[in-house]
Formats: structure tokens, C-alpha cells, sequence
């Protein structure tokens, strides 16, 4: 296993090569060396949730009454494997959720490094990003999208792959400002120039990770290791 000692730290989008820590690339980081001895400091309950970074910064797609939206979300993994049964939180406020939450399906891909920028115009609550008036958010990320690839909702091009989910149950508190999505994959489909058939992968595909706020990284790194015994997948 080889683990990268660099870190890469500065504005630029441009992916440097060699640069990684642990095979995680990042675009803005503070320079640092490993130390083993240091004190742990006690982190706000309020900002825990950040340790649970770098996540993949999902697209969902939705549509309501014939008017698409996508918006970026990292709160989805898989409970299920069979059925196939995934989860995804979602903002009570976002119109991703009102959608969801009236419609019951959505849409969700997987977009690469390469979509940053689309993906954070996108996602306009974090970046402040705002569409000149009369033009769509859609129109103004950037980014070109199939319309009716999926009826659930926009997928962005070029992206690793994506499934549509029918909601199954929505789980939620009073207090809570997320809702959770149970939802099952009805179908999909995936870019053969980064995944088989089997949704192995072919070659890394250098998804677009979310550290927090506006801070990105992706993958530079991949490898394979070896099973520890006869039973295995």
C-alpha cells in the first residue's frame, strides 16, 4: 500500500499530480507533518459532523410539474444491498426536498473533479451563486444536462454514473434540519469508460469530494487488496 506524504495547498483548480495524502488529492489544505503524540482537542458538538468528510458530492435531480432541478448533496449511502436501498438527506428547505417529498423519486449521479465548478454554481446555498435573471440555475451552472434521459429528473453529462430511486419512507423530527429518504434503485446506468458492467471499476474516475464548506478534494490514488480468506464477494 503506498501512502503520499504531499499536500497541496493554494486556489488553483488544476489537479497536480503525485500530490496526495493517504491517496486523497486536496485542493486547499493547511501543510502539516504527522505527528503521533499530538493532544486532541475537543471539537464543537455542532461541527462533529465534519470529521465524517471527504464525502462525495452527489447530483440529485428531481422534476415537478414538468420544472427540472438538480442540486448537490452528500448525505446518501447505501442501507441495503438487497434490495438495493439507499438513504439520502436532504435539506427540509431545499426544493430538492419539497419535490421529493411530493413527487417520491429522484434521480442521483455521481459527477467527477472535473464538474467542480459546475457542481458548486449548483449548489447555490453554500456558494452564492446567483443566475443572471430570466436564466434558469440549470442553465447558468455551465454544465449540459439530459432532459429526458431519466424521467425522475436531469442528469449532468459525463458523469460516473447515475440511478433513479422511488422513496419508500421518510424519516424525520420536528427538530431536525434534514430529512431522511429511504429509497429504492429502480434502475441506472453507468460510463463504461470508468466502470464494467458489474460496477467495478475500470480506472479511477476522480470523483468530486466535499471536505466542508468550499473545500474539495478527489482520488489520486487506487489500489487492490488482497483477500484474507475463501469467502469473499
Amino acid at each position: 500500500m503506498k501512502l503520499g506524504m504531499f499536500l497541496y495547498a493554494g486556489p488553483s483548480r488544476k489537479l497536480p499530480r503525485n500530490v496526495s495524502i493517504c491517496g486523497i488529492m486536496t485542493w486547499q489544505c493547511t501543510l502539516g507533518t504527522i505527528n503521533e503524540d499530538q493532544v486532541m482537542h475537543e471539537l464543537p458538538v455542532h461541527k462533529c459532523h465534519r470529521l465524517l468528510a471527504p464525502r462525495i458530492a452527489y447530483l440529485i435531480g428531481t422534476t415537478d410539474g414538468g420544472i427540472p432541478n438538480v442540486a448537490p448533496f452528500s448525505n446518501v449511502t447505501q442501507v441495503s444491498a438487497d434490495p438495493q436501498i439507499v438513504a439520502a438527506a436532504i435539506n427540509r428547505e431545499s426544493t430538492t426536498f419539497k419535490n421529493i417529498a411530493k413527487v417520491g423519486r429522484f434521480v442521483l449521479s455521481v459527477p467527477r473533479a472535473e464538474h467542480a465548478d459546475i457542481v458548486w454554481r449548483l449548489g447555490e446555498k453554500f456558494s452564492g451563486f446567483r443566475p443572471p435573471e430570466g436564466i434558469s440555475k440549470i442553465d447558468a451552472s455551465g454544465g449540459e444536462f439530459h432532459l429526458d434521459l431519466s424521467g425522475y429528473g436531469p442528469v449532468l453529462k459525463g458523469v460516473t454514473g447515475w440511478f433513479e430511486c422511488e422513496v419508500i419512507s421518510e424519516v424525520s423530527t420536528n427538530d431536525a434540519d434534514h430529512a431522511l429518504f429511504l429509497a429504492r434503485v429502480t434502475g441506472g446506468q453507468y460510463n463504461p469508460e470508468f466502470l464494467n458492467s458489474d460496477g467495478t471499476y475500470r480506472k479511477n474516475s476522480m470523483p468530486l469530494m466535499q471536505l466542508v464548506l468550499n473545500s474539495f478534494s478527489t482520488t489520486n490514488e487506487s489500489w487492490l487488496m488482497d483477500w484474507l480468506g475463501p469467502d469473499h464477494p
